[in-house]
């Protein structure tokens, strides 16, 4: 089942210097409403778009804020993130059928177009993103209908389910918005700045 994203994940980016840093103190008064849930971390993420985040902070916050297919279970394997059942009917074809009922923070329900559009925007040379590398082996992914994505890869992959990690943003979200600006997500949490 999808989490509740109505929980708003606030992440307050603060910019501490010298002596003075080990000094603070919390003010009850700046304590967050009762729906909030305020993280402070001691650098700022690079990026909140899941397409470029390779750094360790803006990844992490990326888990919290966008689901994937598939995520990392505790031994090291893969499980259905999105994901509701996995198909392998070919050698190079694998078949990720999305469980219904997702959507974006917004609303608005989460489908293979999304899915399609964001594995297309970093295979896209024009985006620059430093993770299109990893995904050589993708030849394309298809939006069969609503619910069922395909990845074709170049030829038998045994790291498939690793392509599959990657944070999913609505279809249309501009390549390399506004520094700070996070994309919608369907996670858990989502950024308030």
């Amino acid at each position: 089942t999808q989490w509740g994203w109505s929980f708003l994940f606030f992440v307050l980016l603060s910019a501490l210097s010298g002596a003075g840093a080990s000094g603070c103190g919390r003010d009850r008064e700046s304590e967050p409403p009762a729906n909030q849930l305020r993280v402070e971390i001691e650098t700022s993420p690079a990026t909140l778009d899941p397409r470029y985040a390779t750094d360790v902070i803006s990844s992490r916050i990326g888990e919290l804020i966008y689901d994937s297919l598939v995520k990392a279970d505790s031994r090291g394997g893969f499980v259905g993130d999105l994901a509701q059942s996995i198909e392998r009917p070919s050698s190079t074809l694998w078949l990720f059928h999305l469980a219904p009922g997702y959507r974006f923070s917004d609303g608005t329900p989460l489908t293979a177009r999304d899915v399609k559009y964001t594995y297309d925007s970093v295979m896209s040379a024009a985006s620059a993103s430093l993770k299109r590398g990893s995904l050589a082996n993708l030849v394309r992914v298809d939006a069969f209908d609503d619910l069922t994505v395909g990845f074709t890869t170049r030829g038998p992959f045994a790291a498939a389910l690793e392509l599959a990690t990657l944070g999913i943003v609505p279809a249309g979200t501009p390549a390399r918005g506004p520094r700070g600006i996070s994309p919608l997500g369907s996670g858990p949490f989502r950024v308030a700045l």
